[in-house]
């Protein structure tokens, strides 16, 4: 009686549990669990002096005033089973592009703050890692980004760095940054954007799979988008060689994707074609 007491108080803590979202709004989760809430909420608001209010420090409610980066006037949605967030006042908008592109410049500001060593693409296989001296965030095209610059650097040339939070995002147009001699780099941190913050600080430094769009000092290592795979499916295969399927014979789920349709597919999917629907993310 006892035991059945306590696993049915167990699970009724265990309904009422709030899941955490990160600095850039997404549930935290370390299964495929919660993987599923691909949006981003909103989870800072902004002060009338400017400080920013994290959703974990405000107050249930709109009593205190907080704005929206857009300018709209924020609610802090935080009940008991749901995932704290704010929402804007008017109804709308759990979600908003405009915050979150701050939230993921403002993050992205603080891990590579400090002279933190930031591995870079590679360039004819070399592996090299730097710390920047300046670090400022900065919105190219639909992508969240920061310019950074470090003595180390020649002439401290700056360098642009761009996230991708989702496999299939496009990427920004590099002819202006070639005119002007700025390097970019784009990181993708779709596979690590349900992780907590340090995780995800520990990706933007080194973890995450990143390339250059363009390199100024060394204009042959840049990689064409349009030429390679994307990072989804990239990961995908190196997924699929691990699990030592092989591709290259005759075989049932091979027949299924054709040389056109392995380039031309989402990640989404291949996946599906090849694991059905209990792949895990």
């Amino acid at each position: 009686m006892v035991r059945r007491f306590v696993a049915r108080q167990a699970m009724q803590n265990e309904a009422t549990k709030t899941v955490h979202r990160n600095s850039l709004g997404f549930v935290v989760s370390d299964s495929a669990q919660g993987r599923g809430d691909s949006g981003a909420k909103i989870v800072w608001g902004l002060r009338e002096d400017g400080t920013r209010v994290s959703i974990d420090d405000a107050k249930r409610g709109g009593a205190e005033h907080l704005k929206c980066e857009c300018g709209a006037d924020l609610v802090a949605r935080k009940g008991e089973t749901n995932t704290h967030h704010f929402a804007h006042a008017s109804g709308g908008a759990q979600a908003c592009r405009q915050a979150q592109l701050a939230a993921m410049c403002s993050f992205a500001v603080g891990a590579l703050s400090g002279k933190a060593d930031v591995r870079l693409p590679d360039v004819d296989g070399r592996t090299r890692s730097i710390g920047f001296d300046t670090v400022i965030g900065e919105v190219f095209g639909e992508l969240a980004g920061v310019r950074a610059a470090a003595s180390k650097i020649k002439s401290r040339r700056e360098v642009a760095i761009v996230f991708m939070l989702k496999h299939r995002q496009p990427l920004p147009d590099v002819a202006e940054s070639k005119a002007s001699g700025l390097s970019v780099i784009a990181i993708n941190l779709a596979p690590h954007r349900n992780l907590t913050d340090e995780q995800i600080a520990t990706a933007i430094r080194s973890g995450a799979s990143r390339r250059w769009l363009y390199n100024a000092r060394f204009p042959k290592a840049t990689t064409d988008p349009s030429a390679k795979e994307g990072a989804g499916r990239a990961e995908l295969r190196a997924r699929i060689n691990k699990s030592h399927i092989d591709l290259s014979g005759p075989s049932r789920i091979k027949s299924n994707i054709t040389d056109e349709e392995w380039t031309s597919l989402g990640p989404e999917e291949l996946r599906r074609r090849l694991f059905g629907d209990k792949y895990e993310r």
